[in-house]
């Protein structure tokens, strides 16, 4: 991972942008309240 932004928030609804140095893959999944992304 090169850089993690947070680009929004606005009525609940929040957006991050993840940048990485070459392409691989993403892996997403919830934990409870938790939000988890495995790269690679």
């Amino acid at each position: 991972m090169r850089q993690v932004v947070n680009t929004g928030d606005f009525e609940a609804v929040v957006t991050w942008v993840i940048g990485l140095s070459a392409r691989a893959p993403v892996a997403v999944a919830t934990e409870g309240t938790r939000l988890v992304v495995s790269v690679g």
